[in-house]
């Protein structure tokens, strides 16, 4: 096992709710007094200038002076913090939230020196549920030394990640980031049911985490100024779930004219989990099993709404998740983002699928920065064997695994295989001479597939389709920096395969751009040098690496383009490189390091563009994208997928 898992415990919700539920408590503490825990409203009593100490920015039109603590960067820059500031209403069950416009009257003082209460989550610390419907909280960070002056700073709003079920803002701190001229603004939004569940009425719209995502980017537009920060250089930024958050704003309408910038670190508003195609369905179940009266939508309404406390809905959503994945699914259903019927819903948020507003040329022309991490399937492939292939004791029935286990993970991507083409086809790409029937001897290739499958090309492709449609700039990097610290020991740390195939896993690029309570090695320091350098100069200017900075042996980061797919490779040593679908092989040419690479993107012509919008039509966007991928990915097979294809 890499690294210490005592030191990276604080860690415990950055990624999956699912997991991190499971895991014994962690030292928190480490984060020293800079975190303060929070029970109750954030802001507290307010009260009379002059009754608090501490940094003070007074916001007129809130009416308040807020009034927060300071804590230390990595390099000991003073960082003034301004916590738990309620930037929405006390939520109205499953409603869109509404934007704070005052907190006080005459500038009264608002005590910021405190976390605000999590959103309803199943806690980390043992299988119960802990949160307030009261969550819509955010933290705004300020170098001290520039929070007054003629120069205002860029602003970076954090969207958290957490499968859509967990994560809050006490675990993202700015000791790394606002060692650089940027102001830091870190939001939580509703999580799991109480976010994402939809009946697709005006009543149960669906897409209530995404209001309070929008409402906070409105937050930051209408009140960042007093702190110095600069409204027009707001660059939104997350991880996972909160990297499909983002590209999804870049995409809707509803959220123009909130940002100027985007970062999408490990996910897209393209890939299957991302998007919740029965929602109806989705919700109905759910009901069903909080054991609720599901005869007609009334009768589900007034029992989440009225009858079940949030604990209830909350460990509700937690068995939802548990039930699906055993049964082979992914566990987002009910919980979620939703397209929303235009015509039933008021104000909705999505109305189209987010590729469609792309295409149409109605998203966010805003330059555009996206990646992902070398072993992205390794998370996705552990979650996949401890929730599915052992609670159904799969792992030792090797017909299941030589026929039929990539066939149900197509499935659970979406993709409908009862003929097995694909699979096959699958089969000979990535398990190339494997022995189909040992557990062993598929990791490999199951963590290129799952990686591939659920994060690497819906990301890919929505950087592809920003490039294509808009005349902003695109960028694409691949986080490959081994060291010797991962989440993948944190979050199994009794890991089902050998967590030395872990390699660089979902999430762990967070490490060097948010705080990490451990000695970091050399190498490591200089990796958080560069991912601190590479993002915030995105956030300053829209361009990462214009020039090429010799001192921290950054090159010039070139743009992706339809024409010439760029890539940043970030290990020990940076450069840029070209065709990232190379990579979606990757655990499979380390092994082997004679395999050769998948085939890069072929020219145009190797898929007629009639058949190519005939599969858009049949599909939504990131299946086709998925499907065309796989098609060209495994071109050799011959004429008998293109038929597949035609007759899905």
């Amino acid at each position: 096992m890499r690294g210490s898992l005592h030191a990276l415990c604080f860690l415990a919700l950055l990624v999956s709710g699912g997991r991190a539920a499971r895991l014994a408590a962690g030292p928190l503490q480490a984060l020293g007094s800079t975190v303060l825990a929070s029970h109750g409203q954030a802001g507290g009593e307010l009260r009379r200038p002059g009754d608090v100490e501490g940094p003070k920015v007074v916001v007129e039109k809130l009416g308040v002076t807020m009034v927060g603590t300071t804590m230390q960067s990595l390099y000991n820059r003073t960082i003034n913090s301004f916590l738990g500031i309620r930037y929405a209403g006390a939520s109205r069950r499953f409603k869109y939230s509404a934007l704070v416009e005052k907190l006080g009257t005459n500038n009264v003082e608002y005590p910021a020196d405190h976390m605000g209460p999590k959103c309803w989550q199943n806690s980390m610390v043992g299988d119960f549920a802990e949160g307030d419907e009261d969550c819509l909280y955010l933290n705004v960070y300020v170098p001290a030394d520039k929070a007054t002056g003629n120069d205002t700073l860029p602003v970076m709003v954090f969207i958290h990640g957490g499968s859509f079920t967990s994560g809050d803002a006490s675990l993202y701190l700015p000791t790394r980031l606002l060692d650089e001229d940027v102001i830091l603004v870190v939001i939580q939004y509703r999580l799991g049911a109480l976010g994402w569940l939809s009946l697709l009425n005006n009543d149960l719209p669906g897409n209530a985490g995404l209001s309070d995502q929008i409402n906070a980017l409105k937050w930051v537009q209408a009140y960042i100024e007093p702190f110095n920060g600069d409204p027009e250089k707001v660059t939104v930024f997350g991880q996972s779930a909160g990297s499909a958050s983002v590209s999804t704003l870049v995409a809707i309408p509803a959220a123009k004219g909130l940002f100027a910038r985007a970062i999408a670190e490990s996910g897209s508003s393209l890939e299957y989990w991302a998007i919740d195609e029965h929602p109806v369905q989705s919700a109905t179940a759910f009901a069903e099993l909080c054991g609720c009266d599901t005869t007609d939508e009334s009768t589900i309404l007034h029992c989440l709404q009225i009858e079940k406390t949030p604990a209830e809905l909350t460990m509700c959503t937690s068995k939802s998740v548990k039930e699906q994945q055993k049964a082979g699914n992914i566990g987002f259903d009910g919980v979620s983002p939703v397209v929303q019927p235009a015509d039933i819903v008021q104000n909705a948020l999505i109305t189209m699928l987010p590729a469609d507003y792309m295409a149409q040329g109605l998203s966010n022309n805003v330059p555009f920065m996206s990646g992902c991490v070398r072993d992205e399937g390794s998370y996705v492939y552990a979650l996949m064997l401890d929730s599915y292939l052992k609670p159904n004791n799969l792992t030792e029935d090797g017909d299941y695994l030589a026929n039929q286990v990539i066939t149900d993970i197509l499935k659970a991507a979406g993709i409908d295989d009862s003929t097995r083409v694909l699979s096959q086809a699958i089969a000979d790409t990535f398990f190339p001479g494997v022995d189909m029937t040992d557990i062993d001897a598929i990791t490999p290739g199951m963590i290129d597939l799952m990686g591939m499958l659920f994060l690497k090309s819906g990301t890919y492709n929505f950087a592809k389709m920003h490039s294509r449609f808009y005349n902003t700039s695109t960028y694409f990097y691949s986080f490959d920096f081994v060291s010797e610290n991962s989440l993948f020991d944190l979050m199994f740390p009794d890991p089902p395969f050998d967590s030395e195939l872990a390699g660089v896993t979902h999430a762990d690029e967070l490490m060097y751009l948010f705080s990490f309570p451990t000695e970091l090695t050399e190498a490591q320091r200089l990796t958080s040098k560069r991912l601190v350098k590479l993002w915030t100069n995105f956030a300053k200017t829209g361009k990462p690496s214009a020039e090429k900075d010799d001192s921290l042996g950054l090159p010039v980061w070139k743009e992706f383009t339809e024409k010439e797919s760029n890539f940043l490779l970030i290990q020990d040593e940076l450069e840029m490189k070209m065709n990232y679908p190379e990579r979606y092989t990757i655990e499979m040419q380390l092994e082997n390091p004679t395999t050769p690479a998948p085939p890069t993107d072929p020219p145009a012509e190797t898929v007629p563009k009639a058949e190519y919008d005939d599969l858009q039509k049949q599909s939504d966007a990131f299946m086709a994208c998925m499907i065309v991928f796989i098609v060209l990915f495994v071109a050799s097979t011959g004429g008998a997928i293109f038929f597949y294809l035609k007759t899905r």
